[in-house]
């Protein structure tokens, strides 16, 4: 059975508070944590100590197998955060979302490259998808979501053993022992932007699994598409490619 979660980062809402009201309970290390509901943990990017009181924070989701079932408490939540004065910060904030996968799709070395050749021939069209309703991306791609680089992936492409670099917090994507994650996307507490976000992740596991999955053309813009060097104000993506990704993803 394939599964998915979620780390949504915030600014603002007090999170004893959060706890006190909703029920949600907060952990400062969810090492041991079951997944079995939502919870709340602090966020070096985020959280703020003022005179005892931690404000901003992550929510994160139980291990979900269904889409719709998600959205529905996902909705909840996020209305819950709104009301709690929550915000996502426009101004230098490490505030993102990632999407955690489970790795049973990653059977063999042919899905790694798969993967890696996708996310890589159409990088500019994900990290705008990335931005949600955001004009800008956020400084932070730099540190805790790095795009990748052609010469990292000609190594990564020779062999497993090449994994090794991407099982810290720097890139885009990242390797656990259990899940694969997707670290591009930018917070946000508006619910038609987080289900685009999830939808985009699920639809793309979904085709690298897929026979229809077109090495042909993922190979062609993969040696077309150049490095991502600025992310600082705006990606230079392709209207056409944006067009194409999102077509094959059913988006």
């Amino acid at each position: 059975m394939k599964t998915f979660g979620f780390e949504l980062e915030f600014n603002g809402a007090n999170l004893r508070s959060l706890e006190e009201k909703y029920g949600l309970k907060f952990y400062p290390n969810y090492s041991s944590v079951s997944y079995e509901k939502f919870f709340l943990t602090n966020e070096g990017g985020v959280t703020i100590n003022m005179n005892g009181q931690l404000f901003g924070g992550e929510l994160v989701s139980p291990i979900f197998n269904d889409l719709d079932e998600c959205l529905t408490q996902v909705k909840y939540y996020l209305d819950i955060l709104k009301y709690e004065k929550a915000f996502i910060s426009k101004h230098k904030t490490e505030a993102g979302f990632h999407i955690h996968l489970d790795k049973s799709f990653l059977d063999s070395w042919e899905m790694y490259q798969k993967l890696f050749k996708f996310l890589y021939a159409f990088q500019p069209e994900i990290y705008n998808l990335a931005r949600g309703n955001d004009p800008a991306i956020r400084y932070i791609y730099f540190l805790h979501a790095a795009p990748l680089k052609k010469e990292h992936l000609k190594y990564v492409l020779r062999g497993p053993s090449s994994l090794e670099r991407f099982k810290d917090k720097m890139f885009c994507i990242r390797f656990s022992e259990q899940t694969f994650e997707m670290r591009y996307f930018n917070s946000s507490l508006q619910y038609e932007v987080i289900k685009r976000y999830l939808e985009f992740a699920l639809h793309f596991r979904d085709y690298i699994e897929s026979p229809l999955y077109d090495m042909d053309m993922i190979d062609y813009y993969y040696k077309h598409t150049h490095n991502l060097e600025n992310l600082q104000e705006k990606v230079e993506y392709s209207e056409e490619k944006e067009k194409v990704m999102k077509r094959i993803l059913n988006l």
